[in-house]
């Protein structure tokens, strides 16, 4: 990888030197990609055999922008394989076609160079995939040393080669016919976490306020995002396949959107976070506590959206009402002057008026002290010593060898029914 900054300075050479190279490549076999996940300083370069190559079809990604992908799947000689997304003008330039007729009957070697490897999330946990955008390149059986090396690994698994297999990439575009529109009182009542975990809904809504007791970002895994701790001088990833110790500040934005049907939480990650809030969380985390509210992200209450979410299982497990995730924001309204009221608001206030309302009874009479005459006294009935309450016995001779115990409190919960059942027995 060259970086070059605003003083770097250009010059070309001419005439071309005769001894300068084709092909440039650094090799990663596919057991050291892991470790490259996620960190940008470097670019990746590999060699494998085409086992599988999809269309191409338009997907949505980061801010929700449709952007043109092929996926690649290349295996080495030991069978290890490793996903290659191909974006933008790098997925239509990769002859896809060729690829498989040839592959039916030969080997097809490539070598991808300025690849970036990336964990993603999945419905099996983490996936590694290396992506290609424009400084991508890919060499398909040229005649160089790695190509014929690898060539000669193959021939001595000859009979476990298999054709290269087609794979059927389906669109955004296309999914978008399908995305179901909900209100929010339909998604309460009609999606369900384990059922509908994968599908994907439209809906309109206004932030009401922000997600009370969730913060607006936390500390994430370098390499996988999920969440860390301190650790030592580190931290460690609660993630127990994960062995990377540095943290990053992520957004997790939990705000609360209601329409004029209900009132539901909606999580947003990242780049969807980031679109709402027009500022990266770095320079923010550094400016303002996890507790306090940058004005940045005040300025979103009252705001209209369209998004595109999904619902959230775990977070939906633990809470009566479901979570969704942000996937992709569509629309933006702008700021709202009235938050519409929910359903959900309606029957909460109803349910106050109701307790509230004056109720109709008789005026109150007050009842002032008795006045203490002998008249008002009742007669006084003897009381034997079996009838006396315990608790009105004077600790006297042997009775106070028994009084710290009285004075200390009582870790039985059974002793008022101690005091019951002597009772029980006096009377007996």
């Amino acid at each position: 990888m060259i970086r070059l900054s605003q003083r770097s300075i250009i010059t070309p050479i001419v005439p071309e030197p005769p001894n300068f190279p084709k092909y440039v490549y650094n090799l990663v076999p596919f057991s050291e990609l892991p470790q490259h996940a996620n960190l940008f300083n470097r670019f990746l370069d590999i060699i494998g055999y085409v086992a599988t190559v999809s269309n191409v079809a338009k997907v949505r990604y980061g801010y929700g922008k449709l952007e043109t992908k092929r996926i690649v799947i290349l295996k080495d000689e030991k069978g290890n394989s490793i996903e290659i997304s191909l974006w933008g003008p790098r997925a239509t330039e990769f002859d896809g076609d060729t690829v498989y007729k040839n592959g039916q009957d030969t080997a097809v070697i490539a070598i991808f160079v300025g690849t970036l490897a990336k964990n993603v999330k999945t419905d099996r946990g983490n996936k590694l995939i290396l992506t290609g955008s424009s400084a991508c390149r890919w060499y398909i059986n040229e005649d160089t040393p790695a190509v014929n090396e690898f060539y000669s690994k193959l021939l001595q698994i000859e009979d476990e080669l298999e054709p290269v297999q087609a794979m059927q990439l389906q669109g955004d575009d296309e999914n978008t016919q399908r995305i179901e529109k909900k209100t929010l009182l339909q998604l309460y009542e009609e999606v369900d976490p384990v059922e509908h975990k994968n599908q994907r809904f439209e809906s309109t809504i206004t932030i009401k306020e922000l997600a009370p007791n969730q913060g607006w970002w936390y500390r994430a895994c370098k390499s996988c995002h999920s969440k860390t701790f301190l650790h030592g001088s580190g931290y460690k990833c609660t993630n127990e396949d994960c062995v990377c110790t540095e943290a990053i500040p992520r957004y997790k934005l939990c705000v609360m959107g209601n329409d004029d049907t209900y009132e539901l939480e909606f999580v947003l990650f990242d780049l969807k976070a980031e679109q709402l809030i027009g500022k990266p969380v770095e320079k923010l985390a550094i400016m303002y506590a996890k507790n306090d509210v940058p004005p940045e992200i005040a300025a979103l209450i009252g705001q209209k959206y369209t998004f595109i979410v999904k619902v959230s299982s775990k977070r939906s497990f633990t809470k009566r009402d479901p979570s969704f995730q942000v996937l992709y924001i569509t629309h933006q309204f702008g700021k709202q002057t009235d938050i519409p009221s929910s359903h959900k608001q309606e029957q909460s206030s109803s349910s106050t008026i109701s307790l509230s309302a004056p109720r109709h009874v008789p005026p109150l009479r007050p009842i002032k002290y008795k006045i203490n005459t002998k008249q008002d006294e009742l007669p006084l009935v003897h009381k034997s010593q079996t009838d006396i309450d315990p608790m009105e016995i004077e600790p006297t001779g042997e009775q106070d060898s028994h009084k710290n115990k009285r004075d200390q409190p009582s870790d039985d919960d059974n002793s008022d029914n101690d005091y019951l059942s002597k009772g029980k027995k006096a009377k007996q």
